[in-house]
């Protein structure tokens, strides 16, 4: 918040012996603001992700929850190798929602002070002590959605922005009413940078050193 002509005049009211201090300034008419406690927001993306895909992972501690289809893995996995159990996933996904409904994919995660999930038909080998491969995502054939099989980067992006709390609101407030007149909220850079653009050029802000606030 920008303050110009700040004004403290000091009276004394003589009937109270007291002294009352009227402060004047001028503020811009808007204001930038960013907030980064998005906690609803992330887990309703995770629960989004969950309710249109079919995944399977086989950790019990953090990621477990991930999981929403039920399946006995000594059944459906062989445990040899990547490329057979995901395979078997296929069939397990053909035989259980139809052949034409979802896409068998490894997911995976880089996890070193924080996550970062793939979404591939290889798994994630980043780190040789770092990369995990928590289980099986499938995604919707033949829909045209960012949750889909037509975008397997997205997902992982998307579960990575959520997961780890990425996601930022974008609020321009106007002083005048102390309204919110304009806000987004987003994970992805080029969209925030985009909307900030155009904030900018429509309430005469500046994005540009503002901090989130969490």
């Amino acid at each position: 918040m920008n303050k110009q002509n700040y004004n403290e005049e000091h009276t004394l009211d003589t009937a109270t012996n007291k002294v009352k201090v009227t402060i004047t300034y001028e503020l811009d008419r808007y204001d930038p603001q960013i907030y980064g406690d998005c906690q609803e927001i992330c887990e309703d993306t995770v629960r989004e992700i969950q309710e249109v895909s079919k995944i399977w992972t086989s950790q019990k501690g953090d990621y477990a929850g991930l999981t929403n289809v039920k399946l006995d893995p000594d059944e459906v996995f062989t445990g040899k190798t990547l490329t057979e159990d995901l395979e078997k996933y296929q069939q397990y996904l053909d035989k259980t929602f139809g052949k034409d409904e979802y896409e068998a994919f490894v997911l995976g995660a880089y996890i070193h002070s924080g996550t970062s999930f793939s979404v591939n038909k290889s798994g994630n080998h980043v780190c040789r002590w770092d990369s995990s491969q928590l289980g099986f995502i499938g995604l919707k054939k033949n829909v045209e959605d960012i949750y889909s099989a037509k975008h397997p980067d997205k997902v992982a992006e998307m579960l990575t922005a959520a997961w780890e709390g990425e996601f930022l609101e974008y609020q321009v407030v106007d002083n005048l009413t102390n309204d919110v007149v304009d806000s987004i909220v987003t994970a992805d850079y080029k969209e925030a940078q985009d909307w900030c653009a155009k904030a900018e050029e429509k309430y005469h802000v500046s994005f540009d050193g503002i901090n989130p606030v969490y």
